[in-house]
């Protein structure tokens, strides 16, 4: 955890990003016998994929069998969870978090200490991947509790002692406590009524399941709700937003409102079925794994993102199907298309997206004389293909550029601060022309992977996906 990484402007140790280093260690496992190269480290992310894909259809046949495989494929088809197949922490967590309530709702079937055991233990793995499956140890310790016996205090104290030991080890190896380190949002702060408007829109940008609730929703019976409730809700969240620097003459704005309209609806019908008097224990539990989970990602996360929202739709699938009495044919298949296409779009235009930077980079290394060096500037996908392209990080403290060596950035990735004293001269750029995959765009200020108020997870676009410029260094003062 005290080893060096550079996110942003510079070098900082990694004890002050969020996530425990467990699933990092899977990384370096495959990265040492297979090589750190695409296709191991997206197959180690692929196991967690499946095992989501699974245990989620095992948990919908106990609790929604008639409609176990149609929400199954809304989840694997999902855009946020088609596209967010990456390298990064939120599929690992989000199938331990599967398999977890699975092992919870099956143990409510048919009691066994083992399961509450087995569940514990897959928390605390999770937790030591990162700190936002926390939520789900409330759900953990009301399940044992409703059946209490001294037998299932391993599995009510394994998580917290997981914790415990993490916290000590942290105290030894940088004098502080990992988990109580990061800073903490004020409830009802104007920052957290940011994210909870940008968290409903995120919501309504990837919930394709929310076409059943819409197709009831906008019925003339609902309409009173709508006029009462959603509409002064819209109206007060697009003010704020156009407070924020929302740009309402732009076309995203139309998506943006869009959105905002599909994730508030959402959330009205669900919380509307608190008063379904069958609210029995299983559903009880699901609809805790939901609410937890938002309200840890709303007061704790940073920022909002799809991979954050994503969390929450195993549940709110779920849920959905719970509530519906009935659900028409042609609106099952219709929802099915629409999140297979849009999963597709999305899921194509963010490949669109990554394989720019691996295709420029490497062109631009065959270009440029062999012998020479080229630094590379900016984050993201840019900076782990421009290393493979040979090319070397660029760190205004330590690297030493001479005259004659080549700078390469793309302009549209966070990029490190270059010294002032290196005079650069342009010698070339690259680009890639907008194509019909590329409309459905996830690329505009990477909102898919980090959304902000001012603009919507993803919209489209008939401009290039990004320019990577090249630049000689003449001088150095």
């Amino acid at each position: 955890m005290s080893g060096i990484i550079n996110w942003g402007k510079e070098n900082v140790p990694i004890y002050t990003s969020n996530q425990p280093p467990l699933f990092f260690y899977l990384i370096a496992a495959i990265g040492k016998s297979f090589g750190y190269k695409e296709v191991p480290l997206h197959l180690l992310e692929s196991i967690f994929s499946l095992l989501a894909i699974i245990y989620f259809y095992k948990l919908c046949n106990i609790l929604i069998p008639r409609f176990s495989l149609l929400a199954t494929a809304l989840l694997a088809f999902n855009p946020a969870f088609l596209v967010n197949q990456n390298t990064m922490v939120d599929i690992p967590i989000l199938s331990l978090s599967i398999i977890f309530i699975f092992l919870l709702v099956k143990n409510n079937s048919n009691s066994n200490i083992k399961n509450h055991f087995f569940a514990a233990t897959i928390l605390s793995a999770g937790l030591l991947i990162k700190y936002s499956l926390l939520p789900l140890y409330l759900i953990l310790a009301i399940s044992i509790l409703n059946n209490w016996s001294i037998k299932q205090t391993p599995a009510l104290t394994l998580p917290f002692l997981t914790i415990t030991a993490w916290s000590i080890f942290n105290i030894y190896e940088f004098n502080s406590i990992h988990i109580i380190g990061r800073s903490n949002n004020i409830v009802l702060s104007s920052f957290t009524v940011h994210k909870l408007i940008t968290y409903t829109v995120t919501l309504g940008s990837i919930a394709t399941f929310s076409l059943f609730i819409l197709a009831q929703h906008l019925r003339k019976e609902n309409f009173k709700n709508i006029i009462t409730i959603q509409l002064p809700i819209i109206l007060l969240s697009t003010l704020y937003g156009i407070s924020n620097k929302l740009n309402y003459k732009t076309p995203a704005f139309i998506l943006w409102v869009s959105f905002l309209f599909v994730g508030s609806t959402l959330l009205f019908h669900v919380f509307k079925t608190l008063s379904d008097k069958s609210f029995h224990k299983n559903r009880i539990i699901i609809f805790t794994w939901f609410f937890t989970m938002a309200l840890f990602i709303i007061l704790f996360a940073p920022f909002i993102s799809t991979r954050h929202v994503l969390l929450a739709i195993p549940p709110l699938i779920i849920l959905v199907f719970q509530s519906l009495e009935h659900i028409e044919a042609r609106t099952l298949f219709f929802t099915l298309i629409c999140t297979v296409t849009l999963g597709f779009l999305l899921g194509m235009s963010d490949w669109a997206y990554s394989s720019f930077y691996r295709c420029a980079s490497n062109k631009i290394a065959a270009n440029l004389p062999k012998r020479s060096t080229i630094w590379t500037v900016g984050h993201w996908g840019w900076r782990w293909y421009s290393a493979q392209s040979g090319m070397k990080f660029y760190d205004e403290e330590t690297s030493k550029p001479m005259v004659n060596d080549f700078f390469v950035y793309p302009l549209n990735v966070p990029l490190q601060p270059v010294s002032k004293n290196i005079i650069l001269q342009e010698v070339g750029s690259i680009y890639q022309s907008p194509t019909w995959v590329t409309f459905f765009t996830t690329a505009k200020n990477a909102s898919f992977y980090r959304t902000d108020i001012s603009n919507v997870p993803w919209s489209f676009t008939v401009k290039p996906v990004d320019t990577v410029k090249v630049f000689r260094v003449i001088s150095i003062k």
